[in-house]
């Protein structure tokens, strides 16, 4: 048996050890990339925030899916594959083309809608329809997005789901925010809505919540108030090519420095509709995303609600899924009750 006091070293040696795995093919490795990006970025302009369309989606026809057993004759839920152009206007074309997956229930009514967005190279829909899929047979409506620069929409350079340059990665914050946005402005006023991820998708549901008037329900697993320490102080940051990012006459420390200033802009600024239907969750031993940021965004978010994981950043998302499904029916609850 491993003792309680080995099981907080255990979850930082995985988190620890899918870092190094990558040490081969470290982000930002083709360094800073488009410096007009950068520039706007760095004083706080950023696309995210500019006014967009409901989004336009082309659907495939709609698969029924039925559980493996024998007594199950009719489908629990219906499967769909969409596409859409992004409406990010600077995204290359291969990048701009988006791809999102949508699973409702069959024969039940629908009891709310959630996007659930895609941690840092996360392709596909896998993961999220593992942890997240359940919930179809309870009345709710998934969506998913295929991330920019990930998956079918990596660049044509790319060859893993590592982004390449600094300028890439703010690009594909900002599509995320905007598509998100985009499909929030679709569902609206149909049923109750929610926003969920975990990692970089936790980030970002907290930044796309504060940035629409909407009401929504918001599970944020392992996120923060602002993306600066991930990226320079946390073990996270091995997986960065700072030598990629020094400019001729500065040095590692110094690239590290502005990465950090630059990052900071992405911080969550603004607190959501409805803080109180906003449940956080923390990894009590997460190595990437250390615990104090999540408590920060918490206090920033007053009367949103604050919960704990045991183990690290990597092992929490995969051992704990029926508290983190139960997170999203308690923030819908909380929307609900309140609304």
């Amino acid at each position: 048996m491993v003792s309680s006091r080995a099981k907080p070293l255990i979850g930082r040696r995985l988190d620890e050890a899918m870092i190094a795995a990558g040490r081969y093919d470290r982000l930002f490795r083709h360094g800073w990339g488009d410096h007009h990006v950068i520039a706007r970025f760095m004083v706080g302009e950023t696309v995210a925030e500019r006014s967009v369309s409901p989004l336009d989606i082309v659907w495939d026809e709609e698969q029924p899916v039925r559980l493996r057993t024998p007594t199950r004759t009719t489908p629990v839920m219906l499967r769909s594959d969409g596409r859409y152009h992004s409406p990010h206007a600077e995204l290359p074309p291969e990048v701009a083309a988006g791809r999102i997956k949508r699973l409702r229930p069959a024969g039940r009514p629908i009891e709310g809608r959630v996007l659930a967005l895609a941690g840092a190279r996360e392709e596909g829909f896998g993961l999220r329809e593992w942890i997240w899929g359940p919930l179809v047979e309870e009345g709710y409506e998934l969506y998913f997005f295929e991330l920019p620069y990930y998956g079918s929409r990596r660049r044509e350079t790319q060859r893993s789901a590592t982004v390449l340059t600094v300028s890439d990665h703010v690009l594909l914050n900002e599509a995320i925010i905007l598509e998100s946005r985009a499909l929030l402005a679709r569902l609206s006023g149909r049923t109750p809505l929610g926003l969920a991820g975990f990692s970089m998708g936790g980030f970002m549901s907290a930044r796309v919540a504060a940035a629409v008037e909407q009401e929504l329900a918001v599970v944020a697993i392992a996120a923060g108030l602002t993306p600066r320490p991930i990226f320079t102080e946390s073990a996270y940051a091995r997986a960065i090519d700072f030598a990629a990012l020094t400019l001729a006459e500065g040095t590692p420390a110094e690239a590290r420095a502005r990465l950090g200033t630059l990052f900071d802009q992405g911080r969550v600024r603004k607190k959501p509709a409805r803080p109180d239907a906003a449940i956080l969750v923390c990894c009590r031993d997460d190595a990437l995303v250390p615990p104090e940021q999540t408590e920060a965004l918490h206090a920033f978010w007053s009367g949103s609600e604050l919960r704990w994981l045991d183990g690290g950043h990597v092992a929490s998302v995969l051992v704990h899924r029926a508290p983190l499904r139960q997170a999203l029916r308690d923030a819908f609850a909380k929307l609900r009750r309140q609304g």
